[in-house]
């Protein structure tokens, strides 16, 4: 058994969920006792209880049982639910900007503008009242946003189990708003990670700066965080993530869609035989129409290589 699992089942009561990821022989063999949640080819997210993971680890259908991975990144500090000085305006719409030649973003010609795809951003800190993400008629160009982060008197999405969902409806009646984020209940700062990512992805050049590379995308957002560590202060886990590209592509529906996934970590294989790995070949496999972008870290200075 994965030391992970051992130190998974150890860590709370017998009777607590949590959350692993399962490769399956067949993705229909479904062990007793385990809840799926999301799923792509052969490789599902689930919960069970502390107690099932032995008997769920040596179940004749399972291939593989790992505990979530965390540690992707951290996460700046946020108070839960505090608000200062909130602006009724974007908070990096005021910026100063001076747009310069190495600024531009799509290629001199290019004629495709990302009109009619999805484009899913999972990281952290979004601003979604920022012009870039806002049409010339004051609606969002984002269909939802799920913050993973657990929210008190907030009902958490299902087959999720943590976090908020944020329709597009939400989003616009927050925009008519003097104070869009407390509206809402989802503010940005102070790690608006997300933005700057999803602004060079796709903003529509409304916020004075450059255009982003396919200007007329839709946007979905999820802000990672995690079942297993709700109250740390890490960005979320594997198991996490795996839900964040299911949730994309359940909003996305038959559309193109393109995920990115500004995030980094160091360990295993690195061969693409991880059971994450596994998962986002599937999604990408299922049907055309489907990409995922992955950063490979900032860690030039880090002398790992």
């Amino acid at each position: 058994m994965d030391p992970a699992l051992y130190e998974l089942l150890e860590a709370g009561a017998e009777q607590d969920e949590v959350a692993a990821i399962v490769r399956l022989d067949s993705p229909e063999q479904i062990p007793k006792g385990v809840r799926r949640v999301s799923q792509f080819g052969n490789i599902a997210t689930v919960r069970l209880t502390r107690q099932a993971i032995p008997d769920v680890w040596g179940a004749e259908t399972v291939a593989s049982l790992k505990a979530p991975r965390s540690g992707l990144l951290p996460e700046l500090d946020w108070p839960e639910l505090n608000w200062p000085e909130l602006s009724e305006t974007s908070e990096l719409a005021s910026e100063s900007l001076a747009v310069r030649e190495s600024d531009l973003r799509r290629p001199l010609g290019l004629e495709e503008t990302g009109k009619g795809v999805v484009l899913g951003v999972i990281d952290w800190g979004f601003d979604f009242a920022h012009p870039d993400f806002v049409d010339p008629d004051g609606t969002t160009r984002i269909l939802s946003i799920w913050d993973q982060r657990s929210r008190r008197n907030k009902p958490a999405p299902s087959p999720y189990g943590y976090g908020v969902v944020y329709s597009a409806k939400d989003i616009n009646r927050a925009l008519q708003t003097e104070r869009p984020y407390q509206t809402l209940g989802y503010r940005p700062a102070p790690a608006s990670h997300g933005t700057h990512v999803a602004s060079i992805a796709g903003g529509n050049g409304r916020a004075g700066g450059p255009l982003g590379i396919a200007p007329e995308v839709t946007f979905v957002f999820v802000h990672l965080s995690n079942l297993s560590n709700v109250k740390s202060n890490k960005l979320g886990d594997s198991a996490a993530l795996l839900e964040a590209v299911d949730f994309i592509a359940k909003v996305a529906g038959d559309r193109p869609c393109v995920i990115n996934t500004s995030l980094g970590r160091h360990g295993e294989q690195h061969d693409g035989s991880t059971l994450v790995e596994q998962g986002l070949d599937a999604f990408v496999s299922e049907r055309p129409g489907r990409a995922v972008v992955q950063s490979c870290g900032n860690y030039y200075n880090q002398r790992i290589h």
